[in-house]
């Protein structure tokens, strides 16, 4: 059973790099940071207050992150939930990508179904494949993988404008950021193996204008890719601090890069999983598979001080570091509820958990008791949830 849902799982993460990114053709060429940052990385540890650094010390996810609480998002006929892709928690309420529906809903904070944002269609603020969310100056950012765009929005829904990627031959596939009018986009449809795995844009004007791209592609992945294996998409990608971290799901020691693209360094792995040399010999669908079974890369989240490299295997691990890029700890076994975790939203992790996928009995067992008495005291009956939306279950730092 855990390879079946370890293949299922992969399945759906990997169609994300079969989008339409041959069509496109850049305007002009991307200029390419390729220079190392004057700076000295990773940093002085950071002084982690003794309470965490005692848990740290432990390498038990369940002692370092402790459940603080459990949401269930409203089920209603406008507001039923196929399979949340990415969510974003704005101006007190949680908006959730449907990868699997194509729709942006919006909840209260603590739950209550209040608007769907946006629709599928062609028209102005619709979309075709809403699946990452950010915020830009308190709006909110939907990247539309199937359009190459980005829609805003207000957070009360109303539509502001779309600003189109494919104008300049990029196509989104990965997760992105905004800071000081710029936008960070992660691993980008490429027709060719030479242009760099991410690029940032000025969004400052009418439509975005391309700066400088960062971070080399890993070109055996577009080999693959011509012959039938499917391109594996990089969605471990986010801002920490004045860096960005990444990860490639082909290799699992992060990279690290300073806002202006920058190399800072690579970090150590922070599990025995895959590496590039892997893949060399990788010509089949089958061999693919053989090779993923290991750990990859597949989330990285900020949760200061820690910064946590989710690996997807079976069992799920993780590697603790701290925002100085200092390994703390590797190898770690990921807790059931935390395996499906999204992103950090202030100072917790969220993770959405279908729970009408498991009965009243198994329920109990794949939950910690803390984490099953949470889920009660919200509301959940046992037994009773078939057809509900997922449960955010949200974790904090020991304090």
């Amino acid at each position: 059973m855990k390879s079946k849902n370890l293949i299922f799982l992969i399945a759906l993460g990997l169609t994300v790099g079969c989008g339409p990114a041959n069509r496109f053709n850049f305007k002009s060429p991307i200029p390419v940071k390729q220079e190392k940052a004057d700076r000295a990385f990773p940093e002085k540890p950071v002084d982690l207050k003794a309470s965490l650094a005692s848990v740290v010390r432990t390498g038990d996810l369940s002692q370092i992150l402790s459940i603080r609480e459990v949401i269930p998002l409203e089920t209603n006929d406008d507001g039923i939930i196929g399979e949340v892709w990415d969510l974003l928690l704005l101006d007190n309420t949680w908006f959730v990508t449907d990868k699997r529906l194509n729709q942006v809903l919006q909840f209260s904070r603590e739950g209550r179904f209040l608007r769907r944002i946006g629709r599928k269609g062609q028209g102005p603020g619709e979309y075709e494949m809403p699946w990452y969310l950010t915020e830009w100056d308190g709006r909110l950012v939907v990247a539309d993988v199937g359009k190459g765009a980005m829609h805003i929005y207000e957070t009360d829904g109303k539509f502001v404008k779309s600003m189109s990627t494919w104008a300049v031959g990029i196509n989104i596939q990965g997760p992105l950021f905004f800071h000081a009018n710029r936008l960070f986009l992660s691993d980008f449809g490429a027709p060719a193996p030479s242009t760099p795995s991410h690029v940032v844009f000025d969004a400052a004007g009418r439509k975005p204008k391309i700066l400088y791209g960062f971070g080399e592609r890993f070109a055996l992945a577009e080999r693959l890719a011509k012959t039938g294996v499917p391109r594996m998409p990089m969605t471990a990608f986010t801002r920490v601090g004045d860096t960005v971290w990444t990860a490639s799901p082909y290799d699992c020691s992060p990279k690290v890069y300073d806002l202006e693209g920058r190399y800072l360094a690579g970090l150590p792995a922070g599990v025995d999983g895959v590496t590039y040399d892997d893949f060399e010999g990788v010509n089949t669908n089958d061999e693919f598979r053989k090779v993923i079974q290991k750990p990859f890369s597949h989330r990285i989240i900020h949760l200061s001080p820690l910064v946590m490299v989710h690996y997807w295997a079976s069992p799920s691990r993780m590697s603790l570091f701290d925002t100085h890029g200092n390994l703390l700890r590797k190898h770690l076994e990921v807790p059931f509820a935390m395996r499906f975790t999204r992103k950090a939203a202030g100072d917790v992790m969220v993770s959405p958990i279908t729970l009408a996928y498991f009965d009243k009995d198994e329920l109990p067992k794949r939950l910690s008791e803390s984490e099953y008495r949470a889920a009660l005291d919200a509301g959940l009956k046992p037994g009773q949830h078939n057809g509900d939306n997922p449960y955010l279950f949200l974790y904090g730092l020991a304090d």
